[in-house]
């Protein structure tokens, strides 16, 4: 497949950008594949989308990323922040779950995902990653 040149735009829900003085809006170049990764998962950038460190939040299973609303505001000035929703946890995700139901038998799929989210971002070794429960 052929990338395809193309732009997604995901801006911060205001919960996240309401009285910090940071960039709340994202552009992330890539292909059609990285989109489809990108949409799959739901994914927010949020806090300081300049800084030069990243910071990607886990949510554990049965949880979407909003289990992070008031633990992520605390690094928001410092860290360019990533949060996502793993396949299965919310209903805008479930019939990419229902057809790869094996791909997510154990933990190993979520980390594969995780890998996806990184590479599709763009992420190098500077990142801190924070989860719970899985």
């Amino acid at each position: 497949m052929q990338p395809i040149d193309c732009t997604v735009e995901m801006a911060a829900p205001s919960w996240w950008t309401d009285g910090l003085e940071c960039n709340s809006t994202v552009t992330v170049q890539g292909s059609a594949m990285v989109d489809s990764v990108l949409e799959r998962h739901n994914v927010s950038i949020a806090g300081n989308v300049n800084a030069t460190k990243t910071m990607v939040f886990v949510n554990g299973l049965g949880y979407d990323q909003s289990f992070w609303n008031r633990v992520a505001p605390a690094f928001a000035n410092s860290y360019r922040q990533v949060l996502f929703d793993n396949i299965g946890a919310v209903p805008s995700n479930q019939a990419y779950f229902r057809q790869r139901e094996t791909h997510y038998l154990d933990v190993s799929g979520y980390a594969s995902d995780l890998l996806d989210l990184c590479a599709a971002l763009k992420l190098d070794s500077n990142v801190v990653l924070v989860g719970h429960s899985l």
